[in-house]
């Protein structure tokens, strides 16, 4: 009988885009993809009323998500393989990633996975995955979230390399400061406190597969387009959010930091650009509280959108 005691998730990060590697990581949350071909029914006139009994698979990928604790540790692979595969990395341990989105020049290259997923009666594999969209979600008391949509290479059978869970301290979304500024130069330099309560960040990659006569059913390559990115801010209803609200009508430029700090060796901070689109000014009243809304977009301001950086004991990935 398998238990839901031993799930287990995996990676391997690629050197090569098409060919799987032994998984090196072994994740804290639930990876799960399914195989999603595209799989035809035969038109096939075969003097019966069973009608035709062949399929036909015209392409082979896998779809799938990584969702649990948002950590420090695994949150660079989901990076690595939705905005840039290769970060400027400093430090000596601690090690702080940069992950900041291109705007100009050559599109660099992204990790490509190789994703583990099963129990103890046995693994699947989807080689070659990509991130095509990440959420991340604070809230209250909580923990941070993450929510990790995958685009792979079609499901093969698979086993899992024998590996411990990498060390992964918890977010805690009390621990996160909010800074909002006028400039990008200055951003961080004016922390709101009693201000926020949660934010919901997404990133979407603007990632497809890319299918051209090869030779071959699987891709032979990914399409980018402009990735889209959005920040929800919930609010207390201040002085502050009054504040904002007008910036708002105005159509006025904010940046925003994000940055939660655990350990020295636990550190995640998420900067922007963002024009405000909307503000919901009482989008609920909790504990005799007045909530508001903040919907904000990304957007280029000089030669800056987003930047997300993560501190953790992992040299590279």
């Amino acid at each position: 009988m398998t238990r839901s005691a031993l799930i287990r998730s995996q990676l391997g990060i690629q050197t090569v885009a098409d060919t799987p590697v032994a998984a090196t990581v072994q994740l804290p949350g639930l990876l799960t993809m399914r195989h999603a071909p595209n799989r035809l029914l035969r038109e096939e006139y075969r003097n019966s009323w069973g009608g035709s009994n062949v399929h036909d698979d015209l392409r082979l990928e896998s779809t799938g998500q990584y969702v649990g604790r948002c950590t420090a540790s695994t949150l660079i692979y989901w990076l690595s393989a939705a905005i840039r595969g290769n970060p400027t990395v400093t430090g000596a341990g601690p090690y702080t990633h940069a992950y900041i989105q291109p705007l100009t020049g050559a599109i660099p290259p992204l990790k490509y996975l190789t994703a583990y997923w099963g129990d103890d009666a046995g693994a699947l594999c989807a080689p070659g995955v990509v991130v095509s969209r990440i959420v991340i979600e604070g809230a209250n008391d909580a923990a941070w979230t993450i929510r990790a949509d995958l685009l792979g290479m079609g499901v093969v059978a698979g086993s899992f390399a024998a590996l411990t869970t990498i060390t992964n301290e918890t977010v805690k979304n009390l621990l996160t400061s909010l800074f909002v500024d006028s400039t990008w130069a200055g951003i961080g330099g004016t922390l709101k406190t009693g201000l926020g309560y949660g934010f919901t960040w997404t990133w979407d990659s603007g990632i497809a597969g890319d299918f051209t006569m090869s030779n071959q059913l699987n891709r032979t390559d990914i399409h980018r387009a402009i990735p889209n990115t959005t920040l929800q801010l919930r609010l207390k209803w201040n002085a502050d959010s009054t504040v904002l609200a007008v910036d708002t009508i105005n159509l006025t430029r904010k940046f925003i930091r994000l940055q939660n700090t655990g350990t020295v060796n636990s550190v995640i901070r998420i900067d922007g650009a963002y024009d405000p689109m909307t503000m919901d000014t009482v989008a609920d009243q909790t504990d005799g509280t007045t909530r508001a809304t903040l919907d904000l977009v990304a957007v280029e301001d000089t030669a800056r959108k987003v930047e997300v950086t993560v501190t953790n004991n992992v040299a590279s990935v």
